[in-house]
């Protein structure tokens, strides 16, 4: 999925409870994504911008961080060179919880 579609927060829910896996571009991070819960999201595909966006962490690093503490049994990542360096993060989110954004 894209951010920007509309009712993304309904289309999350919708794929999750047919089971299927989410994978969420953010771009671009907007209200509307602030406002939905990524808790059902599988794999979340970002760069550093968009990741600053979503955590407040400016490193990325610190980003990674943060996103590991939200979402802590990552699938699979890989970082790039450039301000584009965080390419993908799969995620697994804690039950329970609702997203940073």
């Amino acid at each position: 999925m894209q951010n920007g579609i509309n009712n993304l927060d309904y289309l999350i829910q919708q794929a999750a409870q047919r089971g299927l896996d989410i994978i969420l571009n953010p771009s671009p991070c907007d209200q509307d994504l602030l406002g939905c819960s990524l808790s059902q999201v599988r794999w979340l595909v970002l760069n550093e911008v968009e990741g600053e966006q979503i955590t407040g962490e400016q490193e990325s690093r610190a980003i990674l961080q943060a996103l590991a503490a939200h979402f802590p049994q990552p699938r699979g990542g890989r970082k790039v060179s450039g301000r584009a360096d965080i390419a993908g993060f799969g995620l697994t989110p804690r039950r329970g919880t609702k997203s940073a954004i």
